[in-house]
């Protein structure tokens, strides 16, 4: 069973996803298995959860969050590269980035079996040969996510891009330096081993490490493309599986897959899905809804996708709300909105450098939850493109202001922060180093 369903907002889907959870399964031991995007989508939707599961009231913030497995997207797949009885056996996938970079870096090292190795084996000042394998295994990794029909075609032999068409010659040292590094590994990558695993799959004869309900909660995007909607389409043939989208606007959804019918892979100069969207940051900002939309209509396994979105009200309050209706309904913004003086529903902040910035948002944040009773600071959430950069100024700017910090000069409540999505290489230097 496969389902999928679609919201422009996290409350509905996670409401539904709790009222799937109630349902337990016969044993009571079996164990969910979650798949959310970033590490503040899980906190989030664990406390969404524990006002449905085991609440004494709907709503009610009593409830009970466990057994409940959290993990990536990604992780599905490598699950049922797991289960493959060649490789179970092995002290880990060979594969990996991590193994996959000395390989690459011993392919380095053979440059008489392939004829571009000079462009690679130079080195500017600086770099290291470790760093540039580091790189290419990178990338190699990333074709074998997102290209696996072109690594498929570079083992046999055949030199071509995502869209299978003939590499340029700058490029021809790609499928030359997989190849070695192939020979070098010498087992099968996943995009090899992938159509024979969910052919297995689909026929139950492949014993995968899941539970029988599967779940993937505000997806953005759909992690290796079309390989990725055969896997869950595979699964879903004996087990309960969920997917969950976080759609800008459903009715674009609607609308991409309604005139969407080109074969895959569509090379975006060629995209027609443009032509259905009418406001302006559909066009700019939704380009991740909008490649996923027109997998999803050009994929025949894949059931039509059910909104969950509730209707809005007809008079928008304020401007928030108009430009929410606007993108809701994809129709291009109109000038018969009429802004109130005290609508501050959307607030642009000019500043004078980084630690300003902070310092402003600290202070919109405490008049935010002053003028709003019913606001609490585990409601609000903050965007940021650098996350590496603004991160310190953060934790000094909230820890030095409110009633518990030193030197208080009625700066208002204390607020907390809590900053999510950091790779450990910025936390800890050292493991940059």
């Amino acid at each position: 069973m496969l389902n999928l369903r679609a919201a422009e907002s996290l409350p509905p889907l996670a409401q539904d996803l709790g009222q799937r959870l109630a349902d337990a399964p016969a044993d009571a031991f079996t164990q969910e298995w979650i798949a959310v995007p970033a590490a503040g989508i899980k906190r989030w939707l664990q406390l969404e959860l524990a006002r449905t599961l085991g609440a004494s009231e709907p709503g009610a913030n009593d409830g009970v969050v466990a057994n409940i497995k959290f993990a990536y997207p990604a992780t599905l797949g490598q699950a049922v590269l797991a289960a493959d009885p060649l490789f179970i056996k092995e002290s880990g996938d060979p594969w990996s980035v991590d193994r996959l970079t000395w390989a690459v870096l011993a392919a380095l090292d053979e440059s008489s079996k392939w004829s571009t190795a000079t462009t690679l084996s130079e080195l500017t000042e600086g770099a290291s040969r470790y760093g540039r394998a580091r790189y290419v295994a990178d990338l190699f990794d990333s074709y074998s996510n997102h290209r696996p029909e072109m690594i498929r075609a570079w083992v046999e032999g055949r030199n071509v891009d995502g869209n299978g068409s003939p590499l340029d010659a700058a490029m021809a040292w790609q499928p030359e330096l997989w190849r070695v590094t192939r020979e070098i590994v010498g087992s099968p990558s996943s995009p090899e081993r992938m159509p024979q695993l969910l052919a297995d799959l689909r026929t139950n004869a492949l014993e995968v490490d899941l539970p029988p309900r599967v779940s993937l909660f505000g997806i953005t995007g759909m992690p290796g493309g079309e390989q990725f909607l055969e896997l869950i389409s595979a699964l879903g043939q004996h087990r309960e599986v969920n997917i969950y989208l976080l759609e800008p606007s459903v009715g674009a959804l609607k609308a991409i897959q309604k005139h969407s019918s080109s074969p895959l892979p569509i090379p975006r100069n060629q995209e027609v899905a443009l032509e259905e969207l009418a406001h302006p940051l559909l066009r700019s900002w939704g380009q991740p809804a909008r490649e996923r939309a027109v997998l999803l209509s050009n994929y025949a396994g894949i059931p039509e996708v059910q909104s969950l979105t509730t209707t809005p009200p007809t008079q928008p309050a304020d401007l928030l709300h108009q430009l929410q209706g606007d993108l809701r309904a994809n129709t291009a913004p109109q000038s018969n909105f009429s802004l109130l003086p005290s609508d501050r529903s959307v607030e642009i902040h000019s500043c004078h450098g980084l630690t300003r910035q902070v310092e402003v948002l600290h202070d919109a944040l405490a008049h935010a939850l002053a003028d709003d009773p019913t606001l609490t600071q585990d409601e609000i959430l903050v965007a940021c493109p650098t996350l590496s950069q603004y991160a310190p100024l953060i934790e000094a700017t909230f820890s030095s202001r409110g009633e518990s910090a030193p030197n208080n000069e009625n700066f208002g409540p204390r607020l907390f922060a809590q900053i999510a999505d950091r790779s450990q290489r910025e936390v800890y230097p050292v493991l940059d180093c």
